[in-house]
Parts: structure tokens; C-alpha cells; sequence
């Protein structure tokens, strides 16, 4: 039969299991549920215009966008009855015939008629501020409600123990309400503003309906409200930057947008694709194979493949952002004073190469190529090769699970009053030490992880490194910096150096999108900072043809890198004597490249580009990025003179931005917390 529990749920679960009734004291979800979704959904249908009515539209009047006025258009059938088939003007000619009009009257009342059936920027303003009201308090809604929840954190949990998975009522109604939004946004569609993604965000309605109604009637209600605040943190955000761009806040709006994107790529491209391996793979390893868990994960796809085709979307926005001539302040006519984007644009009346901003596509397949990569040599090759050198795995013990204490870790993995949690869960502060002790190892990555990361770096700057020194090494403008800013917009870009830009691009977005997911250090921010900044000078250099500037910045950074990495390896190998050695040569190196020759770099990019250049917005912005990087270099400067002090005391290098050392052996206590019961 149609509700069969082997279509609906996991072998060792019935349906009488999941239903509510007077013997059970967990509240489960029923299929009734959803009457409330019809009210709730007439309810925020009525909230929103209402909204519309009273606050909305006199925030836009007050903010300046106009409501268009419509006039009074010549009705005729004929020409009435052809745009109803194709609003695109297809033989005007013969229309013009036909009603004894000429091609130009008949080419008027088509576009009048058109701008009849455009929305006006108030409209668009109107529904842009509803959804960024509803999604601001969804989103915030969602992290309140889930944030203390175990199963949030660890997504193995939402498995575990299904068919006894306890409802909460602020899950309850929080659910129904976000259901209710998605079937009022579905009922108000075809009336609200159509764009080019129509059919999209269509099919993304409907699937998010069947996902959250699935997801609910088969009692897996955690995976459907995961996605929510998942989804929605970008969604209010985006709404929000549309709504002040339609008020005429167009830095405010690029300020935002910039913010804006980041966020999306961390959710849609990388939490999603973990939540997708959650939902698919570790849920079969829990459940086992039944049919509705493999209707979830097609929609689950399908809901991905849609986040893929609008960042798609939001790249080509940023593309014509830049390219429109609108970019950090710089004029359509140019950039730099003499110079246009019209000289430094392929062409083919051009003989020389130019950087393009659609040349960044490239970067998207080489990417996820270095990450490919990455794994593949972290499984069959740095894995392998430090379990050959005798660098343990750390293996995860079974703690015994106690939710009062898992809370309060939750809230801060530092512990404050152990005597109040040893009261309240009739322990000692001993053990409750000891648990929380152990807790934190559970968290710490351990050594071979931690030399699996530095050599993949070490792999990937040892062929940066010498390839930039090659490819730059007879190059005039390398050993002369002014000739960086002499003839700007004539320089030839070779084929080395774009291949070698692109790809050192994709590294450091490589490394952005995997920063979360590595190991976690003291100058975590710093490094992030590092990261992005490092991107967005080669992204702004690249577009503004500085191809030489930017080059010439990985030339200075890589070499430190490469051998800061390799000594991390090798004292994770416990190669402590020749770790030492190569440190001693490290750290003069740092000083010439980092505290000698950046400063030099700088004072080139900031007082002689404006001789040969003279000032404009993007080489201030450039200049301070590069700023950025220098107080940046100056702070790991200082770790490093403690390295070296904690070297000299010591005998052996240690890094002052790592973790915790690894796991410790435990006492008799410690056994105690291992096991499953007391």
C-alpha cells in the first residue's frame, strides 16, 4: 500500500513507533499537522500586505523610489492580440499593413505596452523588504531554536536513535511557519515580479515543499530544519542588498554584496556539500536503505544544482559589476588618468595579451582540481607516508554522552563552574574536570592530520615557488620595479604568467574554502584575513591589468612559506635536530623577505606607482590591502622571535600558534567517563 512503513521508514521502525498516543511521553509529527499550515499561511499572505500597505510603501516613497504611473495606452485589438501570443515584436512590418499604421507607431505602442506589464521600483522594493523581514527573523529564529540542540552540531545525531527523537513545540510551530512562507511565496508567484531565473525559483518552491512534507511524515524533522537556517542566512542578506539597491544606496549595496558573497560560497558550496554527505552517506550507515530516503536526497540535489546555477549567477554579477567600469570608484571612461578599458580589452586589432575578467572562470575547474588533488594525496600518499614515520592517528574515544555537560560545552569549550554542574549532576569536580577534559580531545585534530596539511602545502609552494623564480627571473620590470608603471597598458602577459596567476588564485580559494574544516590555530583570523585579502589583490591587480604587481607579491611570500611548512612537517615527523637546522635557516630568511624587501615593495606600489600613474581609487585600495598583509607579516614576526626565545630555552622549535598538544593517557577516572554506564 501507498503508506507501506518499507517506502517510508528505516528496517526496525513501524509506524506505530512514530505515532502519538496516550502511552508515549515523546511528541512525534503527524501528517494532521498540516492543517495549521493553511492558516499560518493566509496569515503571513495577509501580514504581508498589510506590511505593503503601511510600512512599506511610505519607507520607499520616503527613501525617493517612484511609483510608476501607468498611462493610458490607444487599446487595439489586433496589435493587443499579438502581444498576447509573443511580447517580443516579431513582424512589425506586416502588423503595420495590416492596421494602416507605420512600423514606428506600431514599434511605440509595443513598448508602451510592455512598460504597462513592468513593475515599478516601489513593487520590487516592497517584495524585496517582506522577504528580508520574514528571513531576517527566520534566520535568527532558527539559530535560537537550534543553537543549544546536540544533533545541530553533530549530524550523526540526527540519525541515531530514529523513531525516538524527541519534538520540541518551538521546533514544532517554527517548522509550520517556515512551510507556511515557502506555500505563500508559491501562491503569490506567478503575481510577484518575474525574473530570468523564474522556473528555477519555481522548482525550488516546489522542492522545498516535498523536502520539508517528507522529511516531516517520515519523523525526520531534524535533517528538514537543518537546511533552514542553511539556506535563509544568504537568502536575507541578498534580499536585503536588492531592497537598498532599488533605494538608490548603490556603495552601501557593493559593500554589502561584497560581504554577501563570501557567505554564499561558505554555505551553498561548502556546509551544503557536507550536509549533502551527511543526509546521503552517513544516513545509510545509520538507517540502512528504504525508498523515501532516497527521494529525500534527489531533492536535496536538485535543491544543490539550483545553488550551483545561481552562483553561477552570482559570479556573472560580479563580472559585470567590475567590467561595467563601476568598480571602486573608477569611471566608465577609465581608470587611470590617459588610460581606458578600451586599451587594455582583447581585441583583434590588439597584439598583445590582456588580463580579462572572465578569465577567473578558470579558476572554478582548477580549484576544485587542487582539492581533488589534495584529498587524493592525503588518502594515497602524506597518510600512508606518516604512518610510516611513526606519527600516530588519534583515535576517537566513545565518551559516555551526559547532555548537561554537552550543553554547557556547547555554549564554551572553556570550563567555569565545575562545582555547580558536579551538584547538579551528582558528580565530582574531578570527573566533571576530567569529561570536559576529554571532551576537548575529542575535538583536536590529531598529529597525522595536522602533517597531512603541512604537506600538501609543502608539495604545492615547492613547485610554486621555483616556477614564479622561473618564470619571472628574466624579466626587466622584476629586477626594476618602475618598469611595472612605465607604458602601463601596453604589457605583453605571457602564457606562463597567466597559467601560473590563474592557478596560484585557485590555490588560495582552495585554501579559503577547506580554512574552516583544518586545523584551527591561535591566529585563526589573522590567517582568514590573510587569505581573503591575498585574494582580492590578485582579483583587482589582475582586472587592472597590474599583472607585474601582483606577481611580484607571490614571489616575496612563497619562499618563507614553503620552508615554514616543511619545518612543521618534519617536527611532526619528530624530526626534531634537523627541524631545528632548517628553522635557524628560516628565520633570516623571513626577516629579508618579510621586514626588508616588502617594505621596499610597498614603497614602490604607494609613492613611485604615483609618479608614473598619478592617484586614483583602485591603487589606494590595492595599497591598502597590501598594508594589510605587512601588519599582518609584523604580527607573525613576533611569533616567530617567540619561537625562536622558546627554541633557545628549550632546544626545540615549537610553533606558538598550534593547538593544544594531542591526546594524553588517562587515568583511572578518565576509564570511568569512557564507559557507556556508571
Amino acid at each position: 500500500s501507498f503508506w507501506d512503513e518499507r517506502w517510508w521508514l528505516p528496517r526496525g521502525v513501524k509506524w506505530a513507533d512514530v505515532t502519538n498516543g496516550p502511552d508515549k511521553t515523546v511528541l512525534y509529527p503527524d501528517i494532521s499537522d498540516f492543517y495549521y499550515v493553511i492558516p499560518l499561511t493566509i496569515g503571513l499572505l495577509v501580514l504581508r500586505y498589510t506590511l505593503n500597505i503601511c510600512c512599506f510603501t511610505t519607507l520607499g516613497l520616503a527613501l525617493g523610489i517612484r511609483k510608476k504611473k501607468k498611462r493610458n495606452l490607444r487599446l487595439i485589438p489586433a496589435l493587443e492580440t499579438a502581444y498576447k501570443k509573443n511580447t517580443l515584436i516579431k513582424d512589425n512590418t506586416a502588423l503595420a499593413k495590416q492596421l494602416d499604421m507605420s512600423e514606428r507607431q506600431v514599434e511605440r505602442w509595443w513598448r508602451l505596452r510592455r512598460n504597462q506589464d513592468k513593475p515599478s521600483n516601489l513593487t520590487k522594493f516592497c517584495e524585496h523588504a517582506w522577504k528580508t523581514v520574514y528571513l531576517s527573523f527566520s534566520t535568527s529564529t532558527s539559530l535560537y531554536i537550534l543553537w543549544d540542540k546536540d544533533w545541530f552540531w553533530d549530524l550523526d545525531k540526527c540519525f541515531i536513535d530514529f523513531g525516538k527523537h524527541e519534538l520540541s513545540m518551538d521546533v514544532y510551530w517554527f517548522y509550520l511557519t517556515t512551510m507556511a512562507f515557502i506555500v505563500s511565496l508559491s501562491v503569490t508567484f506567478f503575481h510577484d515580479v518575474k525574473r530570468k531565473d523564474f522556473m528555477e525559483m519555481l522548482v525550488h518552491h516546489i522542492v522545498a515543499i516535498f523536502l520539508l512534507s517528507l522529511s516531516w511524515i517520515t519523523t525526520a524533522f531534524r535533517i528538514g530544519i537543518i537546511l533552514i537556517p542553511l539556506l535563509d542566512s544568504t537568502e536575507a542578506l541578498l534580499e536585503f542588498v536588492k531592497a537598498i539597491k532599488r533605494a538608490n544606496f548603490e556603495k552601501m549595496a557593493t559593500i554589502l554584496f561584497v560581504g554577501f558573497v563570501p557567505v554564499w560560497f561558505y554555505t551553498r558550496l561548502y556546509l551544503f556539500p557536507l550536509y549533502l554527505y551527511s543526509s546521503s552517506v552517513r544516513a545509510m550507515t545509520f538507517l540502512g536503505h528504504f525508498y523515501s530516503i532516497y527521494f529525500v536526497n534527489a531533492l536535496l540535489f536538485i535543491l544543490f544544482f539550483l545553488c550551483m546555477y545561481w552562483t553561477v549567477l552570482v559570479v556573472k554579477v560580479i563580472l559585470n559589476t567590475i567590467t561595467s567600469g563601476n568598480y571602486f570608484g573608477m569611471s566608465a571612461g577609465g581608470f587611470l588618468r590617459g588610460v581606458k578599458w578600451a586599451d587594455v580589452t582583447n581585441g583583434p586589432d590588439k597584439t598583445v595579451l590582456y588580463p580579462d575578467i572572465s578569465d577567473f572562470y578558470y579558476v572554478i575547474p582548477l580549484t576544485i582540481g587542487l582539492l581533488v588533488l589534495r584529498y587524493t594525496l592525503n588518502m594515497y600518499c602524506f597518510t600512508p607516508l606518516g604512518l610510516a614515520l611513526g606519527i600516530p592517528n588519534k583515535k576517537k574515544r566513545n565518551l559516555r554522552p551526559i547532555p548537561a555537560l554537552e550543553t554547557a560545552y556547547r555554549k564554551n569549550a572553556l570550563i567555569k563552574d565545575t562545582t555547580a554542574l558536579a551538584k547538579q549532576l551528582d558528580m565530582s569536580e574531578r570527573q566533571v574536570e576530567r569529561w570536559w577534559r576529554l571532551r576537548r580531545n575529542q575535538d583536536k585534530t590529531s598529529s597525522l592530520t595536522k602533517f597531512c596539511e603541512h604537506a600538501w602545502k609543502v608539495f604545492y609552494l615547492s613547485f610554486s615557488t621555483p616556477a614564479v623564480f622561473y618564470i619571472v627571473w628574466d624579466k626587466d620590470w622584476f629586477w626594476d620595479l618602475d618598469k611595472c608603471y612605465i607604458n602601463f597598458g601596453k604589457h605583453e602577459l605571457t602564457m606562463d604568467i597567466y597559467w601560473f596567476y590563474m592557478m596560484t588564485a585557485a590555490y588560495m580559494v582552495s585554501m579559503t574554502i577547506t580554512y574552516f574544516h583544518d586545523v584551527k590555530r591561535k591566529d585563526f583570523w589573522g590567517m582568514l584575513a590573510h587569505h581573503v585579502v591575498t585574494i582580492l589583490l590578485l582579483f583587482i591587480s589582475w582586472n587592472m591589468n597590474a599583472f607585474r604587481i601582483g606577481l611580484i607579491i607571490v614571489v616575496l611570500l612563497d619562499p618563507t612559506e614553503v620552508c615554514l611548512e616543511f619545518v612543521k612537517a618534519l617536527r611532526r615527523a619528530n624530526f626534531e635536530k634537523l627541524a631545528t637546522a632548517l628553522f635557524v635557516g628560516f628565520v633570516p630568511l623571513w626577516f629579508y623577505t618579510r621586514l626588508y624587501l616588502f617594505p621596499q615593495y610597498l614603497y614602490s606600489t604607494s609613492i613611485r606607482s604615483m609618479v608614473f600613474w598619478g592617484p586614483f581609487f583602485a591603487v589606494y585600495v590595492v595599497n591598502s590591502l597590501l598594508f594589510v598583509l605587512f601588519i599582518l607579516c609584523v604580527y607573525w614576526t613576533i611569533l616567530i622571535v617567540k619561537v625562536v626565545f622558546n627554541t633557545l630555552s628549550s632546544g626545540v622549535p615549537r610553533d606558538v600558534r598550534s593547538s593544544s598538544s594531542e591526546v594524553t593517557d588517562v587515568d583511572d577516572v578518565d576509564k570511568l567517563l569512557l564507559s557507556n554506564s556508571r
